[in-house]
């Protein structure tokens, strides 16, 4: 018996007309207390997978630390013992906050029964809600998320793991006969997905999915904003990106004075935010300094980048004008999230000792502790208080992402050769090398989408 997992989000970024930049927004305290256990979920998440797929030869590496997590908090329903606390540990959950089986309320049915780390499922829930809720009236932002179990009808689940999928996110449930009309599964299901992404991403099976799945997780997260200070494709110009000391690519820069933009720099590197309408998400570029040794590898310098550093590199931001260069891009990327988890798996027999206290440095020490780590866990990986009679074995997990970034989501047809390389007293921020980008709230701190770029193409 197998189960794909399936991981659907991707993002769309285009400009809208200029207005004066309003005041920086600060997080919301009451919000991020609120969301607490939920944003370290996420946030650990993000780390975690950059460390996890360094062994892999890609040229960028894009995830969606929040769509993983719903994925891996509804395997959590459907988990039991020592693989349930896995999951539970991936997701750097603190124990204390947290038992393996919590007493959870059920208002429509009038009933309380046990339910594993109620509180996370809670706060995720509820944190997704809060996010698509805050999607502008005028249309400006968009952020969508949708979950679905697409299951064989021989399949019995458990009434109550059932219940928690749809209650907790709201899951769509839908019948399939996959042993004899896998052609018509495989149609249903990419549609499903092109519609949802708005047909960015057209497909997520490549084949009919064999006789003998049982079930298929899927979560999408669909994302289009507007910039806050949108780009001009009449400024826009072809140059070259240095992917190396030796190897350059063409490309299409885009070219803007962005006036009291978060920026930061330290000796190792610089940090902006591009805000988007309202303010309420930013997009996050760093770039290691021209004197940086990894200033092309941006894997190793991404993995030599403590989390300690990115959070203190947002909270000491000052509002700068900042002439931006950066790529436009479009990138796709895919890749199996059950081989990391497998690896992880293994990496947990081997009691390595984290003596970190702190969340955030704990954090960092597993990751160090992990990126030289290669063995994987050969054992399948069941759900075995999902369905009735039988273990569902996961068969594997994949989170395909495709982002596009441009000036007003249109490509342009001309190209002019105007300039803006320099204005008095404002801060340069040439985006010409390999780059460090994430997504995020502002309010909640919650992380959308993060990645590395060495070929924006």
């Amino acid at each position: 018996m197998r189960v794909h997992v399936i991981l659907l989000f991707c993002a769309y970024v285009s400009g809208q007309e200029p207005g004066p930049p309003p005041p920086l927004p600060a997080a919301n305290e009451a919000l991020v207390e609120q969301y607490k256990l939920a944003l370290e979920a996420v946030f650990g998440v993000g780390i975690r997978l950059q460390a996890f797929l360094e062994g892999e030869e890609r040229e960028n590496f894009l995830v969606s630390p929040i769509s993983a997590t719903v994925i891996l908090g509804q395997l959590i329903l459907g988990a039991e013992g020592e693989f349930r606390k896995q999951l539970v540990e991936l997701l750097a959950l603190p124990k204390g906050h947290l038992y393996e089986n919590e007493n959870y309320y059920e208002k429509k049915k009038n009933v309380t029964f046990q339910l594993p780390y109620s509180t996370l499922h809670l706060q995720l829930a509820s944190l997704v809600k809060k996010l698509e809720a805050a999607n502008d009236t005028k249309k400006h932002f968009t952020l969508k998320q949708k979950s679905a179990l697409f299951i064989d009808h021989s399949v019995k689940l458990n009434k109550t793991f059932k219940m928690n999928l749809q209650n907790f996110y709201n899951t769509k449930i839908k019948m399939f006969d996959f042993q004899n009309k896998q052609t018509e599964a495989l149609s249903w299901i990419n549609t499903w997905v092109s519609n949802n992404t708005r047909g960015l991403i057209t497909s997520i099976l490549p084949e009919p999915p064999s006789p003998t799945t049982l079930s298929i997780f899927a979560n999408y997260i669909y994302f289009k904003a507007d910039w806050e200070l949108p780009f001009s494709h009449e400024l826009n110009r072809d140059g070259l990106f240095s992917v190396t000391t030796t190897e350059t690519i063409p490309v299409t820069y885009m070219l803007n004075f962005l006036e009291q933009i978060p920026y930061f720099e330290s000796p190792e590197f610089r940090l902006i935010s591009i805000p988007y309408v309202d303010q309420e998400l930013g997009m996050y570029l760093i770039l290691p300094n021209n004197d940086n040794p990894h200033k092309y590898d941006i894997k190793t310098f991404a993995q030599n980048l403590k989390s300690r550093q990115i959070l203190d590199s947002l909270n000491q931001t000052r509002r700068k004008d900042v002439v931006v260069k950066i790529p436009k891009m479009s990138l796709r990327y895919s890749f199996s999230l059950l081989n990391q988890l497998k690896k992880y798996r293994a990496f947990k027999k081997t009691n390595i000792k984290i003596n970190s206290t702190n969340v955030v440095d704990k954090l960092d020490d597993r990751v160090d502790a992990f990126n030289n780590f290669t063995k994987v866990d050969e054992k399948d990986v069941f759900l075995t208080g999902a369905a009735l009679g039988a273990g569902l074995r996961v068969d594997d997990m994949i989170q395909q992402v495709a982002i596009t970034v441009n000036e007003k989501g249109t490509e342009a047809a001309a190209v002019t050769a105007a300039t803006i390389d320099y204005m008095g007293g404002s801060k340069n921020f040439v985006v010409d090398r390999p780059f460090i980008f994430f997504i995020r709230h502002e309010a909640s701190g919650a992380t959308l989408f993060w990645g590395t770029v060495s070929k924006p193409k």
